[in-house]
């Protein structure tokens, strides 16, 4: 036992006097905000879990969001030509995530007045070609999700 602890200390010395720090890549933690800027049209529209894509009339329903200068959510658009449930009634306004990097959230504001949706779906910093909203219109045991397409990647 007297010959171990030695043999075990100088061991565990050279192991730590030996040791490099290892080379670190701060580009590796680098993280991106998400972008789905662009206009998204409606494929797919269910309420409480019941596909009613041939229920109504989806097909002239679209949503553009826009981002400013610096990358960040800016505006959005509601196009229809019939009138659809949606997250929001206001033809424009003002969109933002509740995190640019992970978003669980999306924010639909027109003045007084902000309107909350929840991705079904993780998104991608880059090429999200699809967008799963899902929010409810004041009735919580009503919830409908939207699955979107991305106009712009031409899926």
């Amino acid at each position: 036992m007297e010959k171990i602890i030695p043999v075990l200390f100088l061991t565990a010395l050279v192991i730590c006097s030996s040791c490099e720090e290892a080379p670190f890549n701060p580009g590796l933690l680098k993280t991106e905000n998400i972008d789905i800027s662009g206009i998204w049209t409606i494929s797919k529209v269910y309420r409480n879990e019941v596909d009613i894509s041939e229920k109504m009339d989806f097909s002239s329903f679209s949503l553009i969001l826009d981002y400013n200068e610096a990358g960040e959510p800016a505006t959005y658009t509601v196009a229809a030509e019939t009138a659809i449930p949606f997250v929001t009634n206001d033809a424009t306004g003002r969109w933002t995530f509740d995190n640019p990097t992970y978003p669980s959230q999306m924010f639909l504001s027109s003045g007084a007045f902000t309107r909350t949706s929840y991705f079904s779906q993780s998104l991608y910093p880059v090429n999200n070609s699809n967008l799963y909203l899902e929010f409810s219109l004041g009735c919580d045991n009503i919830t409908y999700v939207y699955h979107f397409v991305n106009s712009n990647t031409n899926e």
